[in-house]
């Protein structure tokens, strides 16, 4: 399956905010089938763990555990440390024993 990551962004958008509404019109307010949500969805569930559950009382989807999903490129924070040890070190080659 080609995944649009924009389709998943927007589905989590909505599950988030708990405002799905039906299977049927969560995949008309994204813009697409039925059974593209649904592929989508059981995606989210098995191959990136989202507790996603459907309440029928409410008509929405949720999560039913705290966290979030996310799409997105994650910065290495190697620079950063590596930069804090080097700081560290020098600080304390610095400072001469009494």
């Amino acid at each position: 399956m080609n995944i649009n990551v924009t389709h998943y962004r927007r589905i989590n958008d909505l599950i988030q905010l708990r405002v799905t509404g039906s299977p049927d019109e969560l995949a008309k307010q994204v813009g697409i089938s039925k059974r593209q949500l649904l592929k989508i969805l059981k995606d989210m569930k098995e191959s990136f763990n989202a507790p996603i559950k459907y309440n029928s009382m409410r008509k929405t989807y949720y999560y039913f555990e705290e966290g979030f999903f996310f799409f997105g490129f994650q910065r290495s924070k190697k620079a950063e440390i590596t930069q804090a040890v080097v700081d560290a070190l020098t600080k304390a080659m610095a400072v001469s024993p009494t």
